[in-house]
């Protein structure tokens, strides 16, 4: 698992979000979990608001942020999930949805393909990759980016890329 490099600018999203454990109601990739939900009120909204969503920069593209701070990572399964779509820059947002903008900042991209979608990416990513790795974990927080070669977790020839913001590793 190697990742690709990309430096980035800031990342503006306008979207919705869910705080606490997700996979409280329903575990993994499902629609009863809280990621499920919050992606099927995020899709309903923005239907309904397209309009409404200045500077939409690609809308077949979404975007899943997992915010893990220390004292979160400490509690178990809470954390921040932030679903949404990039936009060009901020202005007044459809009811419900909120921005969130992500630092620039380099990532290391993963593609994962078919069945890894729904395998456990996290802990060779986090556990074995970064370990390992030059890089150290710049933020926490990861992206799952849900670009055009996605085609839903079923699908063999889906892909999905994680991003994980990283900086050099010291000493």
């Amino acid at each position: 698992m190697q990742p690709q490099y990309v430096c980035c600018d800031a990342i503006t999203l306008v979207g919705m979000s869910f705080y606490g454990d997700p996979f409280a109601n329903a575990p993994g990739w499902s629609q009863a979990n809280e990621i499920g939900r919050l992606w099927a009120r995020f899709s309903a909204a923005l239907e309904q608001g397209r309009g409404q969503i200045v500077g939409l920069r690609q809308p077949e593209e979404g975007f899943e942020v997992h915010i893990e701070p220390p004292e979160d990572r400490k509690a178990g399964n809470q954390r921040t999930v932030f679903v949404g779509v990039q936009v060009e820059r901020i202005a007044p947002p459809p009811l419900g949805m909120f921005f969130l903008v992500l630092p620039p900042v380099e990532y290391a991209r993963f593609a994962l393909h078919g069945a890894e979608i729904t395998g456990n990416w996290g802990q060779r990513i986090y556990e074995q990759w970064l370990p390992s790795s030059d890089r150290a974990e710049a933020h926490p927080y990861t992206i799952e980016w849900y670009g055009p070669r996605f085609r839903g977790m079923d699908d063999p020839t889906s892909e999905l890329e994680v991003w994980v913001p990283v900086r050099p590793r010291q000493g």
